[in-house]
């Protein structure tokens, strides 16, 4: 059980930095960036989540 948790967290933290490649982030070298990059790995697959169907049951104007 163990090994697949650490599987899965390995995965998401992978799929997560791919995210973070494709929107650039390890370009620059500053403290938000670092910040900003970390979140979006963090964030893992949930990066490739349609705001659209996310956002469809909210009322606000946008």
């Amino acid at each position: 059980m163990t090994k697949v948790l650490v599987l899965v967290v390995v995965a998401w933290m992978l799929v997560g930095g791919v995210a973070a490649f494709q929107r650039g982030d390890f370009d620059d070298g500053n403290c938000s960036t670092i910040v900003d990059t970390a979140c979006v790995v963090a964030a893992g697959p949930l990066n490739y989540a349609e705001p659209a169907t996310l956002l469809e049951t909210c009322n606000q104007p946008v």
